[in-house]
Order: C-alpha cells, then sequence, then structure tokens
C-alpha cells in the first residue's frame, strides 16, 4: 500500500505512469507531481547507480544518481527503497535524471539536498502549536518538515544538525527528534531551542536562520542541484 492509500501500481504500471510524469514540463512538476512520482518509483525498478562525488558537485555535496530511462537495465540490481538507504546511509543525496536524448539528461527530483542535509517538503515555525509531544519549554520552537516517504527523517539529517547545534549555535544538548503526527503521511523534524539559551535576540534569529539552511523551505528543495547550464560531471566523462 503506498501513502495515499491506494494499492501500489505493479512494475509495468508504474514504468508507464513514469514515462507520463516525464512528460511534464518542469513548471507542472508539483508537489503532487512529486508525491506520485516517487511512490511509482518505489516499484518501478530496479536502477543502476552512479556517482557525483562531493569534489565533482557545485555544491560541495556528494549525490547518488539514477537515471529512469535505465531502468530493469542490465547493470540496474537496486530497487528504490535500496537506492535510497544506500544514498542516505553514505550522506549522500538522491537526484533523479531523465535520459530523453538531450546532450545533457533533464532533472527530475531530487531527495536529500546535502546543501543543508534537507528533507523534501516544508518548513513551519511554531509555538508549541503541534500534535507532536516533544520535550520542550516554555520558550521552545518547532520545525516542522514533511517527508515524501514513509521512511521517517535519516539518521544522518539528525546527526549533522544535532553537530551543527553543537558546535556552531553552542547548544549543549540539542533537543530534536523525528515524529509522525497521526494522520499524516509525513514525518516531522522537530527542533526544541530555548530563547534563554542565546544572547539577546539577534543571536537567537541567527540560530533560527542557521537550522533553515538545514532545512529549507518547500520551494528551496525542488530546485536541480546542478545549474539549469551546467554539464552533469559524470554524462559528460563517460561522452569522453
Amino acid at each position: 500500500m503506498n501513502p495515499s492509500g491506494i494499492a501500489a501500481p505493479t512494475a509495468e504500471e508504474a514504468r508507464e505512469q513514469i514515462e507520463t510524469l516525464v512528460g511534464y514540463e518542469a513548471a507542472r512538476r508539483n508537489d503532487a507531481w512529486r508525491m506520485t512520482f516517487f511512490e511509482n518509483l518505489r516499484v518501478a525498478g530496479p536502477y543502476a547507480l552512479r556517482t557525483v562525488a562531493a569534489e565533482d558537485s557545485p555544491n560541495g555535496f556528494p549525490y547518488q544518481v539514477i537515471i529512469v530511462k535505465e531502468i530493469g537495465e542490465a547493470s540496474a540490481t537496486l530497487w528504490f527503497d535500496d537506492v535510497l538507504d544506500r544514498a542516505l546511509s553514505a550522506g549522500a543525496g538522491l537526484a533523479v535524471y531523465a535520459a530523453l536524448g538531450a546532450r545533457s539528461p533533464e532533472f527530475l527530483a531530487s531527495y536529500g539536498d546535502l546543501v543543508g542535509v534537507r528533507a523534501w517538503g516544508h518548513l513551519i515555525i511554531t509555538r508549541l502549536q503541534s500534535a507532536v509531544e516533544t520535550p520542550t519549554s516554555a520558550e521552545a520552537i518547532e520545525f516542522e518538515v514533511t517527508s515524501p516517504l514513509e521512511v521517517g527523517l535519516p539518521e544522518v539529517a539528525l546527526h549533522r544538525i544535532a553537530a551543527h547545534m553543537r558546535a556552531q549555535l553552542g547548544v549543549a544538548a540539542p533537543r530534536l527528534l523525528s515524529a509522525r503526527q497521526r494522520g499524516q503521511i509525513g514525518w516531522d523534524l522537530v527542533v526544541d531551542l530555548d530563547r534563554q539559551a542565546f544572547e539577546g535576540e539577534s543571536r537567537f534569529l541567527d540560530a533560527l536562520s542557521s537550522i533553515k539552511w538545514f532545512v529549507p523551505a518547500e520551494t528551496a528543495v525542488m530546485a536541480n542541484p546542478f545549474a539549469a547550464d551546467a554539464p552533469v560531471p559524470w554524462f559528460i566523462s563517460e561522452e569522453a
């Protein structure tokens, strides 16, 4: 059963659906498109992984790459859940491309954009308005991030954010957790910050901004990790 509650498609049906979704113009690839796309990726495989090393990536973070045209080819041995596990456990983001006959593959979607250990979704800053039970203080701020798949937020993201809070924000014991609200598809990242632990309002706002860098707003994670006119490193090297 997929997150929408509808029986998952067969592999053949998923590949047909992906072929249709790939044909959508970039402007039409909204949240509903992404959810449907990822749901179909889960059953359409297997896939072959390619790697863009940190030194070859424009933003300095590594990526695992899959190309939807290569589904089921001889070198394709990993199903999507395996692909996701490998990428996230390696601290890499996952980028999905379509090879449509152009010189460079077309970017379709990303998961775990490590410019800020990003999880796809939206960011809400609230004052204890969530139904999630959290270890909060009277001055707590919650960051809620909806994740597209039923996998929760990766441990690497929690560890990276906690390390940042300790090293850069001076928070000795960061209070954060990955929680799922009842009746909701996604998972939330909840971060508890006490205003009194910071020297002045400006320092506190700086802390908020720095964590938002780790978990950005919805539109920020829709972007191609590679500039639109930049060649994809592994594609060029294989052509040479």
